[in-house]
């Protein structure tokens, strides 16, 4: 099967205490959060040699967050100021989103800012839609790929090498490092919060870090962390909204 069914009560439950809980949650003390169900494509979209059947596979998952959103502004935005945020596969559809509706549009006035997490971002994705530089700016995106400290992934040099990456800890993409104290806590698993988490420093592309500071870390081999790029620097990132939002009202006036 390509694609998911929206109406897969397994899945739902399974998206609505995984991905909702431990990333969709980061935003609620700000904002009203709206995750649509949609049809995502399978994994082996991204993978299948016949990129056509990929590519229509993730085209009809677009279609479904498009027409989300277009609700979404019909019905609830009511010229409320808008965040946009994904993680993974959900990412590439934020990214179509933001070109069609936002980047140089009237629509980027009600942008606070898109937290676009977990694939690579290219520098020119967008025209008018700059990378953050600071924890306050308006209008811009932060994207991250979380590693372990000196791995490179074999995807490295065809995508992520020259992608944007954002320092969660700092707001830019510096490549100073941050440690761990920086860090106001992350959520590990049974959504259990831990301060301190882990590090962060940017390197050409990549967001490495050390071990992470949890339960168990020590018998982790994993060099990749994809899963944890917003549980990593979930408090970080809650604040960040918060900060932002209110830049975005203070500029009002």
């Amino acid at each position: 099967e390509w694609n998911a069914d929206v109406n897969d009560v397994d899945l739902n439950n399974r998206t609505d205490y995984s991905t909702i809980l431990n990333q969709a949650t980061v935003f609620n003390g700000s904002c009203k959060v709206y995750a649509p169900r949609y049809r995502q494509a399978h994994l082996y979209s991204f993978y299948t040699p016949n990129k056509e059947d990929g590519k229509q596979s993730l085209d009809l998952a677009y279609q479904d967050v498009k027409k989300a959103f277009e609700f979404y502004l019909n019905n609830y935005n009511n010229g409320r100021p808008i965040i946009i945020a994904s993680h993974s596969q959900g990412t590439l559809h934020a990214k179509r989103l933001l070109k069609e509706y936002f980047d140089g549009t009237e629509l980027q006035k009600k942008l606070v800012m898109a937290y676009i997490i977990g694939i690579a971002v290219a520098p020119e994705t967008f025209t008018t839609i700059k990378p953050t530089s600071a924890p306050n700016e308006l209008g811009c995106y932060a994207a991250w790929n979380t590693f372990s400290k000196g791995f490179y992934p074999k995807n490295y040099q065809l995508e992520l090498e020259k992608s944007i990456c954002t320092n969660p800890l700092i707001w830019s993409s510096e490549d100073k490092y941050v440690p761990n104290s920086e860090n106001l806590g992350g959520i590990g698993q049974k959504f259990k919060f831990y301060p301190h988490m882990t590090d962060a420093q940017v390197n050409k592309g990549l967001l490495w870090i050390n071990k992470p500071n949890v339960k168990g870390a020590f018998f982790v081999r994993t060099k990749r962390w994809h899963a944890a790029d917003i549980n990593f620097y979930w408090m970080n990132i809650r604040e960040n909204v918060d900060l932002r939002i209110k830049t975005f009202y203070a500029n009002q006036k």
